[in-house]
């Protein structure tokens, strides 16, 4: 009966041994093949797309057109020099798969101008929601674009830039049965000066119906430019645009008077200057309601002297302790320019706070938070923070292991924002776990057998 037991015993010993050489070696097999599916399969469609290339269907009056694609390249180098044409972001819409204005199912369309007229008003976001195919380039060091698109009819729109040409919207043809392949867009060159004003919300949404006032300065003087109503507000149209002709060199400044519906005004005043022939482009922001900011300078508690290369996490306080406010997904650091400023924007009505986690060379560390408050008029007044000067003596260094005057937080202490220091474990890190843990029973559970045997 003893040795019976003792050979059962033996025989699960080593099927849990087993177990786990044979779970050490399939659950990485498993994890490969998992990722392996998750990354999907490639499929061969060349053969597809050739055949889809060499179809052809009958369009007007009966004629045989191709239904592939067309390799074209759009050429802006004759839009204007080639800084000015490279690098820039180039929207286009597919509007029909026909190829004639009356395709588009605009109204009054008869033309190629007509469709592009129509077109142009509509704001980005509008044409995004009528017009599902669409997509982004950007244009080569030479101001070029490569593409080959659908048969069908489309609509070109370029970004605006700053100080750069100012290219016109147009609409084209994508026809594979045309020879043409190289399209050259027009740049709109100014006869005059002037200034053009696009206001946007801090996630570059154009904004009409925001009021400004423009004045000339001259000297400590401000002298008001009317509309050509004669009155002395601008409003921003359906794209969010404001254009003014026209103007004599000088400096001017424009000053918002009113935000849209729903936002409120970031910046109160945008001073400009004209200095010759040109357009000068300027981009303004709106807040969203119950949205704003707060503007900040370090400077010297010895002599006010503006500090740069600070740096300050924000957070906000809750329950659970001081949460780290975060921007496009990274947490919210602030760095002060060469003037001691630095701005804290996009941030919801309430109470936040600064923690200096790097301070500017020469100085101490703030010892604690500096609270401030994000309101409708929190960027009217600017917040001074001072630092004192560091006390150690020239040629000196703080020895390893002590805090550094100024310092608050003790060295192997963690500061009073960071509270959150879980470390989830990876997949595989999990699976080792509970092969040890399965090992580490396994082997417990032997010794036992094998001591009530004896």
């Amino acid at each position: 009966m003893l040795n019976l037991q003792s050979r059962l015993c033996k025989l699960v010993f080593a099927a849990l041994v087993f177990s786990m050489v044979a779970f050490g070696v399939l659950a990485p097999a498993m994890a490969m093949a998992k990722e392996a599916k998750a990354e999907g399969s490639t499929v061969d469609v060349s053969a597809e797309k050739a055949s889809g290339e060499k179809n052809a269907a009958k369009g007007e009056g009966g004629a045989v057109v191709s239904t592939g694609t067309k390799a074209l390249t759009i050429d802006f180098s004759r839009s204007g020099k080639k800084a000015e044409v490279a690098g820039r972001k180039v929207t286009i819409w597919k509007i029909s798969d026909g190829l004639r204005p009356e395709d588009s199912g605009l109204k009054d369309a008869k033309s190629i101008q007509d469709v592009a007229r129509l077109l142009e008003g509509k704001t980005e976001k509008e044409l995004n929601s009528t017009y599902a195919s669409h997509k982004s380039y950007d244009t080569d060091a030479e101001g070029k674009l490569s593409l080959s698109l659908e048969r069908g009819l489309y609509y070109l729109r370029v970004a605006e830039k700053q100080g750069a040409t100012t290219i016109f919207p147009f609409v084209f043809v994508a026809n594979p049965g045309d020879s043409n392949g190289v399209i050259y867009p027009k740049g709109a060159e100014p006869t005059s000066s002037g200034v053009e004003l696009l206001k946007i919300s801090t996630d570059r949404v154009p904004l009409p119906g925001a009021v400004f006032q423009l004045f000339f300065l001259d000297k400590n003087n401000r002298i008001p430019v009317k509309n050509p109503s004669g009155t002395a507000d601008f409003v921003t149209d359906a794209v969010g645009k404001i254009v003014i002709k026209d103007l004599a060199p000088g400096k001017y400044v424009f000053v918002e008077t009113k935000a849209p519906a729903g936002y409120r005004i970031k910046h109160p005043e945008v001073p400009f200057e004209i200095t010759d022939k040109k357009v000068k482009k300027l981009t303004v922001e709106n807040y969203k309601d119950k949205e704003g900011g707060k503007t900040f300078k370090k400077v010297s508690s010895a002599d006010n002297k503006p500090l740069s290369g600070a740096q300050f996490l924000v957070t906000k306080k809750t329950e659970k302790g001081y949460m780290r406010m975060k921007k496009n997904g990274k947490d919210m650091v602030l760095t002060s320019a060469s003037n001691g400023t630095f701005v804290a924007n996009g941030l919801p009505d309430g109470d936040y706070y600064l923690w200096e986690i790097k301070a500017p060379a020469g100085y101490a560390s703030l010892g604690g938070s500096v609270k401030f408050t994000v309101s409708a008029d929190s960027l009217k007044k600017e917040l001074i923070i001072k630092n004192t000067p560091q006390t150690t003596p020239p040629g000196k260094t703080t020895p390893p292991g002590k805090t550094p005057p100024g310092t608050s937080t003790p060295p192997g202490k963690r500061p009073p924002y960071d509270d959150k220091h879980v470390n989830i474990p990876k997949t595989g890190d999990v699976q080792l776990l509970m092969m040890s843990v399965s090992g580490l029973l396994s082997g417990l559970l032997g010794v036992k057998i094998l001591k009530d045997n004896e």
